[in-house]
């Protein structure tokens, strides 16, 4: 049901683009044109596919420090606020993961609202976002160098179980024997 919503979503992705041939070139040409109200329907829809997995994650962070907090209390007889700060403390990587990422997001945000045919003459400009926008996805690559390398049972299973896993042994034998 998400994939369907997901798709749905973003299907006016997709039909932005027409094909104009060119009388001078043979191939034709994939041009986006993309109407005002449809403009903002998309930077407002990418937004929301944006914020929404930030506040799901962290609600759901809080939802377990605080159910985490609350059986605590109750059965070690603490005051709940106490026993909630320690929680926090103890489990703050939670909260800090999804506000890192949405951090990161921020050049997307920006770069989502802005008019580039007004900078299309600045070449420093168009690097600076384009830097800014790649730099804008290093907390989602970085995941698997923080918690599928580093874990010996997350390795194994990559190199074992998964597809990818079984044909980087077979290209590289040496891989196997380095991650065992």
């Amino acid at each position: 049901m998400i994939s369907i919503i997901t798709f749905g979503c973003n299907y006016i992705h997709i039909d932005q683009y027409k094909l104009v041939s060119h009388p001078d070139d043979l191939h034709p040409w994939c041009i986006s044109e993309i109407e005002p109200n449809q403009q903002y329907l998309i930077q407002y829809m990418s937004l929301a596919h944006q914020i929404i997995p930030f506040l799901i994650n962290l609600i759901a962070g809080l939802v377990i420090i605080i159910a985490v907090s609350c059986s605590k209390a109750t059965s070690h007889h603490l005051q709940a606020r106490s026993t909630l700060i320690q929680q926090v403390r103890k489990r703050i990587e939670l909260l800090l993961g999804p506000t890192i990422c949405f951090i990161t997001q921020l050049p997307q945000f920006i770069i989502l609202f802005l008019d580039f045919c007004s900078y299309y003459l600045t070449s420093w400009f168009i690097h600076l976002t384009m830097v800014a926008y790649y730099i804008s996805f290093t907390p989602q690559i970085s995941l698997f160098f923080l918690y599928v390398l580093p874990s010996p049972l997350y390795k194994e299973i990559l190199f074992k179980e998964t597809i990818v896993g079984k044909q980087l042994v077979k290209i590289i034998p040496s891989l196997a024997h380095l991650f065992e």
